[in-house]
């Protein structure tokens, strides 16, 4: 019976320990109505997106290529920094990011772009290059059409479901417990 009793609650214990990654898509249509959407995955905290991975983006429809990383604004040189965390939000006045193709924020080095910051010495900007394309737009300041949404299903996760059967064991344990 210990043992049971041991293994519901070993069981349970790993169901809400494992943290996953959410996906989220997201939308912003340019001043000219271009649009560019996309999804990435990551822990939303408040309003901001963190450990941010897996970003995937479109513009009016193609595909930008490469693996897309994010980068975050340096406040302090008014440029994009490798060593700073990108940071993205629902709300479009706190985004501070680059997603690039790149491992580093030299012009020379990438073939897609997609940013937006919010600066007190440059204002805001949202802008994508497509250099494979062509494409290239910016609104500057931004028309804050930004869209951040969670891209989660109506099913039940699986540490729901385990979380929901350690429980009516450890009930059934107990009552059982309670008859003898």
């Amino acid at each position: 019976m210990k043992n049971m009793l041991k293994t519901a609650v070993l069981v349970a214990a790993l169901a809400t320990g494992a943290a996953r990654a959410e996906t989220f898509n997201f939308t912003y249509t340019f001043s000219d109505n271009m649009t560019l959407t996309g999804s990435l995955s990551g822990d939303l905290v408040g309003s901001l997106l963190q450990n941010v991975s897996d970003i995937h983006a479109s513009f009016n429809g193609t595909d930008l290529t490469g693996t897309l990383n994010a980068y975050g604004w340096n406040a302090a040189t008014h440029g994009f920094d490798t060593g700073v965390a990108a940071v993205i939000s629902t709300d479009a006045s706190k985004n501070n990011f680059v997603f690039v193709d790149s491992t580093t924020i030299d012009n020379s080095t990438f073939n897609n772009e997609v940013y937006a910051f919010n600066d007190s010495k440059l204002g805001q900007e949202t802008g994508i290059v497509n250099l494979n394309t062509g494409d290239i737009d910016v609104d500057h300041p931004n028309n804050a059409s930004w869209s951040l949404t969670s891209a989660v299903s109506a099913v039940p996760e699986a540490d729901s479901v385990a979380m929901l059967l350690a429980g009516l064991g450890l009930v059934g344990f107990v009552a059982r417990r309670r008859r003898a």
